[in-house]
């Protein structure tokens, strides 16, 4: 990355020295060549300038072929011009240089948060846990890039390495860092979800508050949700399957055509999940 953002940096120097360079010589030959060039004595006789059409002798005045004071006039006239395009012109392309840099600059200053944050992920202070998830929060609301990296770091975090074979050894984020993700992930923008579903399979998310929680789609299996309260969370079409979920909260919560099979759901708390809950498919799942 380092390399790269030298090399591109190297790329916009010469481009940016051969922009002032033709800059330069352009305005040197506005100034002396192309007036000589564009204005002529066959031009100024076919239109003199204003001073001698309003003379006081018109007729004279027309059939005189024009004065050297006229010449260096009107050749004055489009130098002026001349120039005032130049000078827009190089206005133009520092406006946009200086947007471009701008633009490098916010992001090598994001890079650079985000690399600090991940960071602090592996502090064992908890304190500097939870600063940097609420720092990558920021960070994941500036682009929908940034927040899908946000993201993959945030499930990582919960997971603990559990993404790998399905096993009953949870390894899980202290409960204060926990509870910060998840209320980043409660939060977060979700048309700015990647099309891969948030995948939180055999993390240990007991007794968290995940109400209100937006998980469509997501994998759930085999997580511990003792205690978990998901009221008013949408569920829908979610993966729970072997799920430990004793003394849950479903609270008016959207389950619609999620899978249960095989979970644990002892003394849950379905109040108000009404028809959502029995599109789910709750097939040997302990209730």
């Amino acid at each position: 990355m380092t390399v790269w953002r030298k090399q591109a940096s190297f790329r916009e120097v010469g481009l940016l020295s051969a922009i002032v360079l033709v800059l330069c010589v352009g305005s040197l030959a506005a100034f002396f060549l192309l007036p000589g060039l564009l204005v002529g004595w066959s031009d100024l006789t076919a239109h003199p300038p204003a001073a001698t059409r309003h003379a006081a002798n018109t007729t004279a005045a027309r059939t005189q072929p024009p004065t050297g004071v006229d010449l260096a006039a009107a050749r004055s006239n489009v130098r002026t011009g001349l120039v005032a395009l130049f000078a827009a012109l190089g206005a133009g392309i520092a406006t946009a240089f200086a947007g471009r840099t701008y633009y490098l600059t916010r992001q090598t200053n994001r890079i650079s948060r985000f690399t600090t944050a991940v960071e602090l992920l592996g502090s064992a202070k908890p304190s500097l846990q939870v600063g940097a998830l609420y720092e990558l929060e920021q960070i994941a609301h500036s682009s929908p890039v940034a927040h899908c990296q946000v993201l993959a770091v945030v499930q990582e975090y919960l997971r603990r390495g559990s993404d790998q074979e399905p096993r009953r050894t949870f390894l899980s984020a202290p409960r204060t860092g926990a509870q910060a993700a998840c209320d980043l992930l409660r939060r977060r923008r979700h048309d700015w979800d990647p099309e891969r579903h948030i995948d939180l399979s055999y993390t240990d998310l007991g007794a968290l508050d995940l109400s209100g929680i937006n998980l469509s789609d997501s994998s759930l299996s085999g997580a511990s949700l003792d205690g978990t309260d998901f009221s008013d969370a949408i569920l829908c079409r979610a993966n729970l399957m072997n799920a430990t979920a004793r003394g849950a909260l479903f609270l008016r919560a959207n389950l619609r055509n999620a899978t249960l099979e095989g979970a644990d759901l002892t003394s849950a708390g379905f109040t108000d999940a009404g028809e959502e809950f029995s599109t789910a498919d709750a097939t040997s799942a302990a209730v």
